[in-house]
């Protein structure tokens, strides 16, 4: 049966208030939420960046709102997206919202107590031509009490792009009509949950308004309660189920570098650069997929044993177990943390102390998920990668010399716990320290030159990081594709000009790119490159929360190359 439906001056303001309760969030974090916190999100299928996401979230609210056409939402979002989305998609993503706006603003309404007193029954009502699925051809025309359980699992929208609604009807067209027995059709997999609540639940209790059988019976309340919680419990299982498989086995997927190899060789070409960035991508998901404890005993172990952290605090999993937000506190697992900690930022007032806390929470408990999922998949480098001796170019007190050999072994931790067995290049080194002098590897003499011990020595691990380049070809040709990718098109340019700083020489120059620090960008014409060198001092350094921050795929690929030769 058709409906016409004549559209309203009047703004859908249960619709406007439904819509704008969802979060917006990156299609590869919902994967982790449970079916109940979905209802509550906003997502694009394949769109892992916030952005974009935000931009269609805004667009669509303003459509919802101001009853804008498909076609005037689509030239908005041309005019502000720069991420490929078809024709086709773009339309499915604003039907499907605003349709499930719309019906989650109708359920506001016709649940009501005042509406459900006067009209007691709902009606299934179908848009039926040409274009009707085989899900609601057949539900066309379904009488069913408002408080039947059928409900709960078929409210429309029933599948994409689904033009149903329902409408309320008086007892006396109910009758009239008839009852219908059973579930004529099931919804796509997915669709047809009752809206969430909002502001308390607007399902009226079971067995407040019992309503007659077919037969004009008045139906017992008590079994109507027993028989809902039923049926409810039922499709709740039921959904579980295929949700919790569904998760675990797209999580097992996402652990895996393979998984996301065909998405960054569209960056890097297809090469080691990307399979380098492409396992550090899959360690962040299998640190996420640790248990919240689990992750804490081994990262106060790194943190406080060895010197490794995420951040200079090492209070990371202390303050996730005593944070604010209950989601957060109560996570299962790390990157259960990381999602509640995301939901709890984007609540918070743009701009605001608690919005930027949440936000440098996120970048810690990332970069956290991202070295726990390293250091447990490698088989550490132990001693493998050490020095000989220091020798002392300069007037050097005997205690000083003490302290400064303990910070520079110290500093080795790096790699004996980050780095895999592979690196071990056969080579002792040897140090030469001048007060003040500018850290250098010389190959031919197979000699470091330090300088400066204060920055907890992160000088070493930083030369140690062209050691590697140099005495391992994988490393250096992964290095080099990473930095050619990513300089494509820059302009060379004097270092010195780009930092203002005069120390730099005439011969020294760099591609700015999007780095960190203009240093990153150094440019050694083929022969080495400062990728992994200053990625490794990053780490050591405890700025791996900066490296999500600004450049995380960077992050991502000195984890690769710190795993040596288990990425091909």
């Amino acid at each position: 049966m058709a409906w016409t439906i004549h559209a309203s001056p009047d703004r859908f303001d249960e619709a406007v208030a439904q819509f704008r309760a969802r979060v917006p969030m990156r299609a590869e974090d919902v994967v982790r939420l449970t079916s109940e916190q979905r209802r509550s999100a906003f997502w694009v299928a394949s769109m892992n960046e916030l952005a974009p996401v935000r931009t269609l979230f805004e667009e669509i609210d303003r459509a919802i709102a101001e009853g804008t056409p498909l076609d005037d939402f689509k030239k908005r979002v041309r005019q502000k997206l720069t991420e490929t989305i078809g024709d086709d998609h773009l339309e499915t993503v604003f039907r499907n919202a605003v349709q499930t706006a719309y019906n989650s603003g109708r359920w506001e309404q016709l649940t009501s107590p005042d509406s459900t007193l006067l009209r007691p029954y709902f009606l299934y009502d179908t848009v039926m031509d040409s274009r009707t699925s085989e899900v609601c051809k057949p539900l066309d025309g379904t009488v069913k009490a408002h408080d039947d359980v059928f409900w709960l699992s078929h409210w429309p929208p029933l599948h994409h792009r689904c033009r149903s609604s329902v409408r309320s009807i008086r007892r006396s067209e109910a009758e009239r009509r008839g009852i219908t027995e059973g579930e004529p059709s099931k919804p796509q997999r997915g669709f047809g949950a009752a809206p969430p609540k909002r502001g308390g639940d607007p399902r009226p209790p079971p067995g407040e308004s019992p309503t007659p059988t077919r037969e004009g019976k008045r139906r017992d309340p008590t079994l109507v309660a027993a028989h809902r919680r039923r049926e409810e419990q039922a499709i709740a299982d039921a959904h579980a189920l295929e949700t919790e498989d569904a998760v675990k086995i797209e999580q097992l997927k996402r652990q895996e570098p393979d998984h996301w190899y065909r998405e960054y060789a569209r960056v890097y070409g297809d090469n080691g650069a990307a399979r380098a960035v492409s396992w550090g991508r899959a360690m962040e998901e299998r640190g996420r997929a640790l248990g919240l404890d689990e992750a804490r005993d081994t990262y106060k172990a790194l943190y406080y044993k060895h010197g490794i952290g995420a951040s200079s605090d090492g209070t990371l999993f202390a303050r996730l177990r005593a944070h604010g937000a209950r989601e957060v506190r109560e996570a299962a697992t790390l990157g259960e943390a990381v999602s509640a900690l995301e939901l709890h930022r984007l609540r918070q007032v743009p701009g605001s102390t608690s919005a930027l806390a949440a936000r440098l929470d996120i970048n810690e408990a990332i970069a956290a998920s991202a070295l726990l999922g390293h250091a447990r998949s490698i088989a550490p480098s132990g001693d493998a990668i050490r020095y000989r001796s220091i020798t002392w170019a300069g007037a050097v007190s005997a205690k000083e010399r003490e302290d400064i050999a303990q910070i520079y072994d110290t500093s080795l931790n790096l790699y004996r716990q980050l780095g895999d067995e592979s690196l071990k290049h056969g080579t002792t080194l040897k140090i030469e320290y001048l007060e003040g002098q500018r850290a250098f590897y010389s190959p031919s003499r197979r000699l470091i030159g330090l300088g400066d011990y204060r920055r907890r020595g992160a000088e070493l691990p930083h030369e140690i990081g062209h050691v590697l380049e140099k005495r391992n070809a994988l490393l250096h040709k992964r290095a080099q594709l990473f930095y050619e990718a990513r300089t494509r098109g820059e302009a060379r340019l004097l270092l010195r000009d780009l930092t203002g700083n005069p120390k730099y020489e005439d011969d020294e120059f760099a591609r700015r790119d999007r780095f960190m620090n203009v240093y990153i960008g150094r440019d050694y014409e083929g022969s080495g490159t400062e990728i992994t060198s200053m990625g490794v001092q990053y780490l050591w350094e405890r700025r791996a929360y900066e490296m999500v921050e600004k450049d995380i795929e960077w992050l991502y690929f000195v984890l690769g190359q710190l795993a040596g030769k288990k990425v091909p």
